[in-house]
């Protein structure tokens, strides 16, 4: 089945949108998560955000033809730059 690039942008910008909801969501409500093992959020917030980088590629892969190079590098800034204000937000709602 293929997705129809304006879905695949949709898809996108869903799963921001669900970053923003859990990144915005009260430390108490996610307290009850157990620590499996150490720097665990670190590596949550990396697949969260590496997920969206894959995401923004999937959907951006008939621009990349041109210049794919510098598409990676502007979705990987995207994808980071998204990830810093995140935590300036859940920064404020504290």
């Amino acid at each position: 089945m293929i997705i129809a690039l304006k879905h695949r942008w949709l898809i996108c910008w869903l799963y921001a949108v669900g970053i923003l909801d859990l990144s915005i969501m009260p430390v108490s409500a996610l307290a009850v998560a157990p620590c499996l093992f150490p720097q665990q959020d670190k590596v949550v917030h990396a697949l969260m955000y590496g997920g969206w980088a894959l995401l923004l590629g999937w959907a951006a892969q008939k621009q990349m033809r041109h210049r794919p190079a510098a598409w990676m590098v502007g979705i990987v800034l995207m994808a980071t730059a998204y990830g810093a204000l995140m935590e300036v937000l859940h920064g404020i709602m504290i």
